[in-house]
C-alpha cells in the first residue's frame, strides 16, 4: 500500500522553525544531514561547542551524515585537520 501523498505547505514558514536550538529539534524529520565543515563544525582552529556530541547523536540515531566543504584541500587533509581538533572520524 502506497503512503498517502504529501500535502503542500500553505507557506514557507510552516516548513521549519525560523530558529533551531540544535539538530535534535529536527532529528526525527530527516534521515540524512548535510553539514558544512568550516563555520558549522569548527572555526578553523577548534570545534564549536557540542559538535562532537551532535555528530555522535546523529550516528546513534542511524542518520546518514554528509560533510561538505568548498575548501580547495583534499578530503583527507580536511579529515586530518578535524581529527587534530578533536573531531573523531
Amino acid at each position: 500500500m502506497a503512503p498517502p501523498p504529501l500535502q503542500p505547505y500553505r507557506n514557507a514558514s510552516e516548513r521549519l522553525p525560523t530558529h533551531l536550538d540544535g539538530i535534535a529539534e529536527i532529528l526525527d524529520r530527516y534521515d540524512h544531514f548535510i553539514l558544512d565543515i568550516f563555520g558549522i563544525l569548527h572555526d578553523g582552529i577548534r570545534p564549536f561547542p557540542d559538535t562532537v556530541q551532535t555528530l555522535q547523536m546523529l550516528q546513534k540515531a542511524n542518520k546518514q551524515i554528509c560533510l561538505l566543504s568548498n575548501s580547495p584541500r583534499r578530503a583527507s587533509g580536511a579529515a586530518r585537520q578535524m581529527e587534530q581538533m578533536g573531531i573523531p572520524p
